[in-house]
């Protein structure tokens, strides 16, 4: 699976990306206590598929980590906006962790459960990063998030994602949908 990973990573950039390094932020839930062993796991994975692109690839890699403490949705916008990118550089985006979708949003893809600020939510999600670094101009850019995309009427209000037996108050704290929302959701 990881040579199939790798090879398509390859294919995908074109020729002259080559000339630039890969530039890759992997940011993982770590603390979670239901998903955190897995996290862990996948971000292993991440690790030696970038450590294969710069051996077998011979490819400069740059990696910024957000997990542990740092994992807030202050620390993944940080880690972007902070991101240094040429234009011959490729871009690799990788997030494991609790995500969802808002009933009504615009957008098919999920948001990250990164935390709160001051007990307003935060949102940040797949689509906010990936049109944060095409701004950069990368020659290429792949993100993936790992993680759920579960229609909900609202996040749960104040719930920090990360910490420690989080997931229980999440889903608390989660609305359920109406059938009217759900009649809404499958016309999208």
């Amino acid at each position: 699976m990881r040579r199939l990973i790798l090879a398509m990573v390859l294919g995908l950039m074109p020729a002259y990306a080559y000339a630039g390094k890969v530039v890759a932020i992997i940011v993982t839930d770590t603390f979670d206590g239901s998903i955190g062993t897995g996290i862990k796991a996948n971000q292993k994975q991440i690790g030696a598929l970038l450590d294969r692109l710069e051996v077998e690839g011979n490819f400069e890699v740059s990696r910024t980590l957000v997990e542990g403490i740092a994992f807030t949705c202050q620390g993944i916008s940080n880690a972007v906006n902070s991101l240094a990118v040429n234009s011959g550089d490729a871009v690799i985006f990788y997030y494991a962790g609790h995500g969802y979708r808002l009933a009504g949003s615009p957008s098919k893809f999920p948001y990250f459960e990164c935390g709160s600020a001051g007990g307003a939510t935060v949102k940040i999600g797949l689509a906010d990063v990936v049109a944060k670094l095409a701004e950069k101009e990368p020659r290429f850019v792949l993100a993936v998030a790992d993680t759920c995309n579960v229609v909900i009427a609202e996040p749960a209000p104040g719930v920090a994602g990360g910490a420690i037996g989080a997931a229980s108050k999440r889903r608390a704290g989660f609305k359920s949908l109406t059938e009217k929302e759900l009649s809404e959701i499958s016309q999208l």
